[in-house]
């Protein structure tokens, strides 16, 4: 009775996210951890367009940014131009605010990172897929021989847009090599030896070209130091517990959403979990699927983990006025509950923007309380 009491106090006053100390001993598929979607992709100062600006000139992308500015509130309206003009803003891409180390701090303990190659480099970067650049090309010229009838000069402003059908990861303004976010994670474990860490690369590239990227994947691993302390996990065999995955030093869970990378023991997210598509457009669509919420992927049966995308996207990227709703306390709490509902077990991994939205006691405090409320059940019994 005491111990429950003392961890029914807890929920009270708990307000990191970070396992607290009665959750070693549960399985990994037995606690819940926040994941920030695309991580590293994080809102700036900069101008918009800035990374483009560097590769091709300032003037050249100044004038395109000008015309079509001008252009935008004449084009008829739909998705080409919700996308249109949230490339004009600063970082059209980012869906966090807040740097790596700041959400580490925080208490996030899960990354999705989605990767590109860039300059034959992995890259940590979130842009447009080859169809939606090719497709926004074609509206930007069908806009330009609207506007600008000199066919010379019309090229001109073109060229930064052909640019970036090329070299896609200068849309996102915080794009960096994969290994540093990997260093930057390394680095935090070293410090905090009694913590464990969720990675999901999220790879843009087909398989049949990703395989050709094992042994770079492999090497970037051991060169960031995260290679010895991966967990390479069985599918269908249990857990390990918070506290074996700390003794064993194997700290880090790693997967992705291709085959390519699987004989490096980086598994297809499908092996071994089930959850949710992010497609939600405006909030109403997330509470929608809160009141019938759906596994869309894998399966979620056994000890498989169940993970559940909690974000809204308009166009390109998160909308942190969308997310300031997504993250209310009382709507994440409900969304964790149905989910579990019909899993049958707890959420493990729970994605969302703008984490830090409305405040920390909303979303961060959620799922503290919700990994309290387990563990008091669990000392109930």
């Amino acid at each position: 009775m005491k111990r429950l009491l003392l961890l029914l106090l807890g929920m009270q006053s708990y307000l990191a996210i970070a396992l607290p100390p009665e959750a070693l001993d549960r399985r990994l598929n037995e606690v819940t951890l926040l994941m920030t979607h695309n991580s590293a992709s994080l809102r700036t100062d900069a101008p918009p367009l800035s990374g483009l600006s560097r590769a091709v000139g300032t003037s050249a992308v100044t004038n395109l940014a000008s015309i079509l500015n001008k252009a935008l509130p004449l084009m008829p309206a739909g998705e080409n131009k919700d996308k249109l003009a949230q490339i004009l803003a600063s970082n059209p891409v980012a869906d966090q605010n807040r740097s790596l180390e700041e959400q580490l701090a925080d208490g996030v303990r899960a990354f999705k990172i989605p990767i590109h190659v860039y300059n034959n480099v992995l890259y940590s970067c979130h842009t447009m897929s080859a169809g939606d650049v090719q497709n926004l090309m074609c509206k930007v010229q069908e806009t330009l021989r609207e506007f600008m009838p000199f066919p010379d000069l019309r090229e001109s402003l073109y060229a930064p847009i052909a640019h970036l059908q090329q070299h896609r990861c200068l849309l996102d303004e915080t794009n960096r090599p994969l290994i540093n976010v990997f260093r930057t994670v390394n680095d935090w474990l070293d410090k905090n030896p009694n913590e464990v860490f969720v990675f999901y690369l999220n790879v843009m590239i087909p398989d049949k070209f990703a395989v050709q990227y094992t042994n770079e994947i492999k090497k970037i691993l051991k060169q960031s130091g995260l290679w010895d302390k991966l967990l390479i996990y069985t599918p269908g065999t249990p857990w390990p517990t918070i506290r074996e995955m700390i003794d064993s030093g194997k700290r880090v869970l790693m997967y992705t959403d291709i085959n390519a990378w699987e004989s490096i023991g980086l598994l297809h997210k499908n092996k071994f979990s089930g959850g949710s598509d992010y497609d939600f457009k405006v909030f109403s669509k997330l509470e929608g699927d809160t009141k019938t919420p759906k596994i869309d992927w894998g399966n979620v049966t056994g000890n498989h983990l169940t993970i559940v995308d909690s974000y809204v996207t308009p166009a390109l990227a998160g909308n942190e006025a969308e997310a300031r709703k997504a993250n209310q306390y009382n709507v994440v709490m409900q969304r964790l509950k149905a989910y579990e509902a019909k899993a049958g077990h707890p959420v493990n991994i729970f994605m969302a923007d703008f984490y830090e939205l409305p405040s920390k006691n909303d979303l961060i405090k959620a799922i503290a309380d919700y990994n309290m409320a387990h563990i008091a059940a669990t000392a109930v019994k």
